[in-house]
């Protein structure tokens, strides 16, 4: 969560359904989906993200108590950052 927290201060995250799909229909490099998202907005996203996609291993409610937002869907718009979170989710699993 360390690294989706520095990302969402940095404002390379957007949060929201919504607001993930934009970004990523923009090019966003990163869409990620809690684990409770619902089928229609991962076919949403899914269909938006023209790169990677991680379904993280936590819900909506433990993304908020690791990093102050609460999102089922949100992308990263910056490379660097998107490969920040790669690794350390590589690095818990």
């Amino acid at each position: 969560m360390g690294a989706l927290a520095l990302t969402r201060k940095a404002g390379k995250l957007k949060p929201g359904a919504e607001n993930a799909e934009e970004a990523l229909t923009r090019g966003a490099p990163l869409a990620l989906v809690s684990s409770d998202v619902s089928e229609r907005t991962l076919r949403n996203i899914t269909r938006a993200a023209k790169r990677d996609l991680i379904k993280l291993p936590v819900s909506q409610y433990e993304i908020y108590s690791g990093t102050g937002v609460r999102f089922v869907a949100a992308a990263v718009t910056d490379e660097n950052f998107s490969k920040l979170i790669l690794s350390s989710l590589n690095e818990e699993a």
